[in-house]
């Protein structure tokens, strides 16, 4: 009992919060009561009484007949949430320990000193800045409080009710009891054929898997460097005659160019903004990855991943700003390459090359041994 409540009163102890933000601020000109943003058919963002309905992102847009038929549909756009997507990432930057920014909408972030008053400060700096609502798990995991967020209502946890919105908060003896119920996809990181024997064998939570509670329970999360984030690297590139020829050659140079300074500066790359100036506007691609990458074939890869979703019309400038930070002990990715691994034989000598069948037989067998067979 004691435990519970130390983490319920805040004793300044270390906490993942997982968000998901609802009434978004936007640029669009025509300012609406009832709106459903919509994206791909699914619900992109909803207003205050959409969201108080139970409405949230992805949800099928054909339900908002009945669910919410004063709501008036809104195609989404970039550019309506441009400056809002942008202000979000700075400020989680600047305040968390560690994050993974998924979207506008939601994600995880790692707060040092956890309080009550902590947290109603922090969201006062978001409410009604950015969002309207917001709905929050708390825990010492990122993959439960995602969970929690979701499904707080379900397993009666208890709850923080603020003005705009639900925050539910899990005590110490509270995670220990729910943490082999955690479902597996709230997991990160996780290889997809690990996944695959996962599904093969019906594991569904973390309880059912051997050895993966302590694994998960074990890992730490790695902290990005706070002075490094505000200095990112700038990279700018001119298009001639604004065409779409050499384009992908175009960015694959700025992906030599950016391996080129990470080096110089020993840093790795946590999160790229892609900026496309063209004469129908500014169009712009960014990506947050939680974990640093320093080797040059995986920063090269992060940049030529933002061309999946090519611009709307020919640039004529590019401009990319490349987040980075420190890279992590334990990540192998050190700009010597990554390392074989080392393999030992029957002898007990290591070798650094896979050792075949032929060549164990091979150690035990000396000519000069063999029996002589006479005629």
């Amino acid at each position: 009992m004691k435990s519970k409540q130390m983490f319920n009163k805040g004793d300044g102890l270390m906490a993942f919060i997982y968000w998901r933000l609802g009434h978004l601020t936007r640029a669009d000109r025509r300012p609406l009561q009832a709106f459903v943003v919509y994206r791909n058919h699914q619900v992109f963002d909803v207003d205050k009484t959409g969201w108080d309905r139970g409405i949230r992102p992805g949800d099928a847009l054909e339900t908002m007949k009945w669910r919410y038929p004063e709501a008036v549909w809104v195609p989404w756009q970039a550019v309506d949430y441009a400056a809002t997507d942008q202000a979000l990432r700075d400020w989680v930057a600047s305040k968390a320990a560690s994050y993974h920014y998924e979207a506008i909408q939601q994600g995880w972030w790692e707060w040092p000193r956890w309080t009550r008053s902590a947290f109603d400060a922090l969201m006062a700096e978001v409410v009604p800045r950015w969002a309207g609502r917001v709905e929050a798990g708390v825990a010492r995991h990122p993959g439960m409080a995602a969970w929690i967020c979701a499904e707080g209502d379900r397993l009666a946890l208890p709850v923080w009710s603020h003005s705009f919105g639900k925050t539910y908060v899990l005590s110490k003896d509270q995670e220990e009891r729910l943490w082999p119920r955690l479902p597996l996809r709230y997991l990160e990181n996780i290889p997809p054929g690990r996944r695959r024997q996962w599904r093969q064998r019906g594991w569904r939570t973390l309880g059912e898997v051997p050895g993966l509670m302590q694994e998960i329970r074990q890992y730490r999360w790695p902290q990005v460097d706070p002075s490094s984030r505000q200095t990112p690297i700038v990279i700018e590139r001119w298009l001639e005659g604004a065409s779409w020829q050499g384009l992908a050659e175009l960015v694959s140079d700025i992906g030599d160019e950016l391996v080129r300074q990470c080096q110089m500066q020993e840093l790795g790359v946590s999160g790229l903004h892609l900026l496309w100036l063209s004469e129908e506007g500014p169009e712009t691609r960014q990506r947050t990855w939680p974990i640093v990458a320093s080797q040059p074939v995986q920063i090269k890869a992060r940049v030529l991943s933002l061309l999946r979703q090519p611009p709307q019309a020919p640039p004529e400038k590019v401009r990319l700003e490349a987040y980075c930070g420190r890279p992590v002990m334990g990540q192998m990715d050190w700009w010597g390459g990554r390392s074989r691994p080392l393999r030992t034989d029957l002898a007990g000598m290591t070798k650094d090359w896979s050792v075949s069948r032929r060549e164990r037989l091979l150690q035990f067998w000396d000519v000069w041994r063999m029996p002589v067979v006479r005629p």
